[in-house]
């Protein structure tokens, strides 16, 4: 009798271990195994994060030095021709260097055969020429050149021309072409709305 009462309790209790595994454990497993799916997901997601904020961190810090270097550009290649300034780095170079200016003009850009603009590749700047003729010696032509090559816009030059020989003071007059560079507009800047087409009407 013992022994029958004792194998029906172990069957009931191994009936309840089989509900408690189904109803309570196993769900509870599954559960525990999605937590730490999510918990991993959740880690790798800020690992991720971490690593765009110290870039965006780094980014952040130059930023300065990169926006020097961008008004660099911009001073160096302009969006305009902005001839003001073309005079005004000329006529400071002529004063600092000693010579005198005799002339400055720009020129119309260069024309390729029957007088077609050059072509040039997408966004390429266009080129804005200029002529000088400037009379001084010759370390005060170099200083003037120096000066321009050395200023904020860019300025390439060309070619010198030597009028002649130098005078008793040893100065000669010298013919400079010059070449600067303007920024073209964006496509989206330069490419007016189209006109709406009328829908009706006569």
């Amino acid at each position: 009798m013992n022994r029958r009462v004792l194998l029906v309790a172990f069957a009931a209790a191994a009936a309840l271990a089989g509900i408690w595994y189904v109803a309570l454990w196993s769900p509870s497993r599954n559960d525990l195994h999605a937590a730490h799916t999510r918990a991993a997901a959740a880690q790798q997601q800020a690992d991720d994060l971490g690593i765009k904020v110290r870039a965006l961190t780094a980014a952040r810090k130059d930023m300065p030095a990169k926006q020097v270097q961008l008004d660099q550009l911009r001073a160096a290649v302009p969006d305009s021709p902005q001839l003001d300034q073309i005079i005004g780095t000329v006529n400071d170079a002529a004063k600092g260097s000693g010579i005198t200016l005799s002339s400055l003009a720009p020129q119309p850009p260069a024309t390729g055969p029957a007088g077609a603009a050059p072509v040039k590749p997408a966004g390429a700047p266009n080129d804005l020429n200029v002529t000088m003729q400037v009379t001084g010696t010759y370390f005060q032509v170099m200083d003037f050149m120096n000066r321009l090559n050395s200023a904020p816009r860019l300025v390439l030059l060309d070619s010198v021309n030597v009028a002649g020989s130098a005078d008793k003071s040893g100065k000669v007059t010298t013919s400079l072409n010059a070449k600067l560079f303007v920024q073209p507009p964006t496509a989206a800047a330069s490419t007016p709305n189209p006109s709406p087409t009328p829908t009706g009407g006569k």
